[in-house]
């Protein structure tokens, strides 16, 4: 009886120990708020900047904070706040980062290989894999973005349709415009490598398929077939509101192969203590359109459009540190001046045209300091209808002055496989629509770290050409060809080389 008694007795003085420790942790362990989050959030921010700027290898914590904020929005705190405290942790132990350094040029236009399915998805090189097929890069080896950007307009002689929607890392974003309807979305989450077949029957790049959009890439190497869908999710079967195909033709205009060597693009500021440029390579890949559906989901009605073009934009860029540099005030960020614009005309002769340029926009006093190497300066012509093909390098590019310019002027030489001169074009571009920061007509202008009385902005243009192209001596006039343009323009405060 008395060991019954001892048992009755112990069993209930555990029982009570659990319920004091369950009482006590829910009294000293209150729910994280939505407020105590965004404070945590904050000073979070004022942390990570320090050690930014002190050249720390920051790139766990930025992984750990974007889980966090992910969280946050989803609306689940505890995780969130989880995840902030691993994003602290990592913050902390935060060592030295070592920029890699390695060689660029000004074109890498001489490069006449077709794509391959390599130079699309390089894994093991700009592009990691992750177990579960979500596309990643190595941010500790200077990677910086991995974009994947379908290019085109269609016309059915009533309508027109204007695509250039991309798949990123961390996400992606919606660009449609049909007509003067504007439709623009950012795709949040990681994207996607498949080869399953989940939405096309090729190897293919999409965006986080929880989304109510989901934006795919699709590439047959065998064909040289490109297909481009942008599929709404919320209806069942989910329904495809765009889907275009294209093959590739002739010779792409090459930026560079994954293992290099780059081009300049720009500056893209100051990382690990090193003043860094923004260097990319990647490929546009001329296609001859071969399908463009259209379907609008507010009015139900599906668009069948037989004439138009397209391309491929792919684009792996990398930081490459020139020279150490202290910011005392402030943070130096992006720092780029780039010019990027093509023409397709479709109509009797086809030809085609991509070129692009970037200039160093930084001050002489800051040029002076450092061993700038040339910025790209690059571009290459299709003639279709021939299947002549040429290097389109020396050119002069200028407009109308405005930082969000009308009016487009192009001059120059395309020379063959032996610097010879072949031909030239003597072009004027005229825009009939823009497309600037989530599908605005006018471009968002901002201050530049380098100019305080500088601006510059970012933008699309929609275009028409006019002129003339010459091949040897015979003379191609052109009219309303269309064309797209792509921008990041800076006008100084002050002269140039103050």
């Amino acid at each position: 009886m008395v060991e019954t008694n001892k048992k009755i007795l112990v069993t209930v003085c555990i029982l009570a120990a659990v319920i004091i420790l369950i009482l006590s942790f829910h009294l000293l362990h209150k729910p994280i708020t939505k407020e105590q989050l965004i404070q945590r959030f904050s000073e979070f921010k004022v942390k990570y900047q320090e050690k930014k700027k002190q050249g720390l290898e920051v790139s766990e914590a930025e992984k750990w904070i974007r889980k966090a904020k992910q969280a946050f929005k989803e609306k689940d705190y505890e995780a969130a706040n989880t995840f902030l405290d691993k994003a602290f942790e990592t913050l902390e132990k935060a060592g030295k980062l070592l920029l890699p350094s390695f060689p660029v040029v000004k074109s890498n236009s001489w490069i006449t290989d077709p794509v391959t399915l390599r130079d699309f998805v390089p894994f093991r090189g700009p592009l990691v894999k992750l177990p579960d097929n979500r596309i990643a890069i190595d941010r500790r080896k200077g990677w910086t973005a991995s974009n994947f950007v379908s290019f085109g307009m269609c016309t059915d002689g009533s309508h027109i349709i204007i695509f250039h929607s991309s798949v990123n890392i961390g996400g992606g974003f919606l660009r449609l415009m049909f007509d003067d309807k504007r439709i623009f979305r950012k795709v949040t989450g990681a994207s996607y490598y498949d080869i399953s077949g989940k939405f096309l029957p090729h190897p293919t790049v999409h965006t986080n398929p929880v989304e109510d959009y989901v934006i795919t890439i699709g590439y047959d190497e065998e064909t040289r077939t490109w297909y481009h869908k942008v599929i709404y999710m919320k209806t069942s079967p989910p329904t495809e509101i765009l889907n275009v195909e294209g093959k590739g033709r002739l010779i792409p205009l090459w930026i560079g192969k994954p293992e290099g060597p780059f081009l300049v693009h720009g500056v893209s500021g100051i990382k690990a203590g090193q003043l860094c440029l923004d260097t990319w390579g990647g490929y546009l890949d001329f296609e001859e359109l071969t399908k463009c559906v259209y379907h609008d989901l507010e009015t139900g009605k599906t668009y069948n459009f037989t004439s138009g073009f397209t391309f491929m934009d792919r684009e792996y860029h990398r930081n490459l540190p020139i020279g150490s540099v202290t910011i005392k005030n402030g943070i130096a960020t992006d720092g780029v001046e780039f010019d990027a614009m093509s023409f397709h005309k479709i109509k009797g002769e086809e030809i085609e045209f991509i070129f692009l340029l970037a200039r160093n926009p930084l001050p002489e006093k800051l040029k002076e300091k450092f061993e700038f190497p040339e910025f790209e300066h690059t571009g290459r012509i299709n003639f279709v209808s021939r299947g002549e093909s040429y290097r389109f390098d020396d050119y002069i590019f200028s407009t109308d002055d405005k930082l969000q310019p009308n009016v487009y002027y192009l001059k120059g030489n395309f020379t063959d496989a032996n610097k010879i001169v072949v031909g030239n074009v003597n072009l004027t571009a005229e825009a009939f629509a823009f497309w600037g920061w989530g599908g605005t007509e006018n471009w968002r202008v901002h201050k530049t770290w380098w100019d305080p009385g500088g601006k510059a902005a970012w933008g699309r243009s929609f275009v028409k050409w006019r002129g003339t192209v010459t091949l040897r001596n015979e003379t191609i006039k052109v009219e309303d060809v269309y064309g797209f343009g792509e921008f990041y323009r800076y006008k100084p405060g002050s002269p140039r080389n103050s």
